[in-house]
């Protein structure tokens, strides 16, 4: 931790900040809520998210290390989400309460629009080709399209949903008949309608790159490659399998799994015969299919603090393997996050600790449960039993959320406990 690393401390229902260094709180415990600080690197400092009552509800802002409104916002917001972690790409989610409902846009790090609250919700934007350009995915009256921070819309409000681009690209699902009508024109052609919605790939101007080749459904690309599930109208040992395609949209892999994860580590979970292992890009089999459920492995910020380890369940209880397929830690555990940065949250008779890489128990298995990292909108609101992934992990040192006897609070890797009840 740095000499003024600043821990979001509760005192009862109250928040504020507590400082490593002086150990004392150092911004007073006034908020209803309170976030990590987190790096923003176009603003060269860190700022925190924090939650206070408003005249018409509850508002969130942004605060700086001695606790002052850091970022002037045009708004009172219901609530916004921390900055883009990149220098290239600095952007915050907002919503604001309408008449209408909850608005979303997208500011920048100074606080100004790069889309107005107009829409029901967006995903991760991307940068365009002309300068200062930024192409975001946006929801509108149900319907996904992409507009540009210029203003112009680049493709028709369409797609039954857009996820966050990756790689240069991001999925879309699409191909109701009630979406696109009798016929839809695009790219200087005709799109064939399909029967039912499908899935497929946008680039950064909103053009569908594979229009020749849609799936029944499609993860975001990862290495190189997506994993995608053929549709019903091709050869029938390959509907519905699942397989991997590269960013030509050429087939990279066969086509013969139940399901698939993303590539992380030079390698890919895959279902096959109703059980989990794990393949290479050229799609050889790396550790064999006998699990009944894979957390694949994670890169860390220092690999050789996870040792590459995955997590695995076997005969209902999980357990650690290494790249080689070495079965590490003991499968013991009722449920795990799988390992980031050297730890992983397990759990043990419904409560939750945290494990080292050797297997050691670092954090006693006491707590309720482990709150999650990110919200797609409001990061003060939580869901207890979505599995965590690594979203226990923040970016200055390691601090984790937890539930103790329905209090929330934070913990640092060596257990130490920030509140007071």
């Amino acid at each position: 931790m740095s000499s003024n690393f600043l821990i979001p401390y509760r005192k009862k229902d109250k928040w504020g900040f507590y400082s490593s260094a002086d150990k004392k709180i150092v911004i007073p415990c006034t908020y209803l809520n309170a976030s990590v600080f987190a790096d923003v690197p176009a603003l060269n400092e860190e700022l925190a998210i924090v939650e206070e009552d408003g005249l018409v509800g509850k508002i969130q802002f942004y605060v700086n290390k001695k606790g002052e409104k850091a970022i002037k916002l045009s708004h009172k917001y219901l609530w916004v989400t921390a900055y883009s972690n990149d220098k290239a790409l600095c952007f915050a989610k907002v919503a604001l309460k309408k008449f209408s409902g909850i608005k979303i846009g997208v500011i920048d790090e100074q606080g100004r629009y790069i889309a107005k609250c107009e829409f029901e919700d967006c995903a991760l934007l991307t940068d365009g080709d002309r300068e200062r350009e930024k192409i975001l995915p946006v929801n509108r009256n149900h319907k996904w399209g992409v507009v540009s921070s210029y203003g112009d819309r680049v493709f028709p409000f369409i797609f039954d949903h857009i996820h966050n681009y990756s790689e240069g690209f991001a999925v879309c699902i699409f191909g109701l008949k009630e979406s696109l009508g009798a016929s839809k024109r695009y790219n200087k052609g005709l799109i064939q309608i399909p029967e039912a919605a499908c899935y497929g790939f946008i680039d950064k101007k909103g053009n569908i790159v594979n229009n020749k080749f849609f799936y029944k459904a499609a993860k975001s690309c990862s290495e190189g490659l997506a994993a995608v599930q053929k549709p019903m109208d091709k050869k029938a040992d390959e509907t519905g399998r699942w397989g991997f395609i590269n960013t030509e949209f050429e087939d990279a892999t066969a086509f013969v799994y139940e399901d698939a994860k993303s590539f992380s580590n030079g390698m890919a979970a895959v279902k096959h015969n109703e059980k989990w292992g794990f393949i290479d890009k050229n799609g050889i089999a790396v550790i064999d299919f006998k699990y009944e459920d894979v957390i694949s492995f994670f890169k860390s910020l220092h690999e050789e603090d996870d040792n590459g380890l995955a997590a695995v369940k076997l005969n209902d209880q999980w357990g650690f393997i290494d790249k080689a397929g070495n079965e590490v830690i003991e499968f013991k555990y009722e449920n795990t996050s799988g390992f980031y940065n050297g730890i992983a949250a397990v759990c043990i008779n419904n409560k939750w600790g945290f494990i080292n890489n050797k297997g050691q128990l670092i954090i006693p298995c006491k707590y309720d449960w482990i709150v999650e990292k990110q919200n797609k909108t409001n990061i003060f609101k939580y869901n207890p039993n979505a599995r965590l992934d690594k979203d226990f992990t923040f970016s200055n040192g390691q601090l984790i959320k937890v539930c103790l006897n329905n209090k929330l609070g934070f913990i640092d890797v060596e257990g130490k406990e920030y509140w007071e009840n």
